[in-house]
């Protein structure tokens, strides 16, 4: 291995993918700091909101999460009392509900996501957005 093949690393989708995350995620992040809320919380509010999962399984394949981690981060949103979940029914599943002081963080959040994705369409200009959102879409789907 020589120093110069690890110019070709800057090339790394794993690396730009994840540097991209960070830096939206930090953005995010800092918004929802004055509601006790982090960005990944924020989405998955709206998901529960959203689609009412009837378990954990099924909101872990909608956000496309690992269900481990996605029960650490439900465990912390329940003890802020965000979201309750059901007893465990056939096979072990949960329902996930929000609450209302869950709806009511989420409403108090929305504008602020708003304000921050009209920021970053506008940076990124309208197309360039829809076709980094349908590529972004389809490195998700990526089995």
């Amino acid at each position: 291995m020589e120093r110069q093949d690890m110019v070709a690393l800057r090339e790394c989708a794993c690396f730009w993918q994840r540097a991209a995350a960070r830096t939206l995620s930090r953005k995010y992040d800092e918004a929802y700091k004055p509601l006790g809320l982090k960005g990944t919380q924020f989405s998955l509010l709206a998901m529960v909101y959203g689609i009412e999962p009837d378990s954990i399984t099924e909101l872990a394949e909608a956000a496309y999460m690992e269900r481990t981690s996605l029960i650490r981060t439900l465990d912390r949103m329940v003890k802020q009392g965000w979201i309750t979940l059901g007893e465990e029914g056939f096979r072990r599943e949960r329902t996930i509900r929000i609450t209302e002081s869950g709806k009511e963080i989420l409403e108090k959040a929305i504008p602020l996501w708003d304000d921050l994705q009209k920021q970053f369409v506008d940076r990124m200009g309208e197309n360039n957005w829809k076709d980094f959102q349908n590529h972004l879409i389809a490195i998700a789907e990526i089995q």
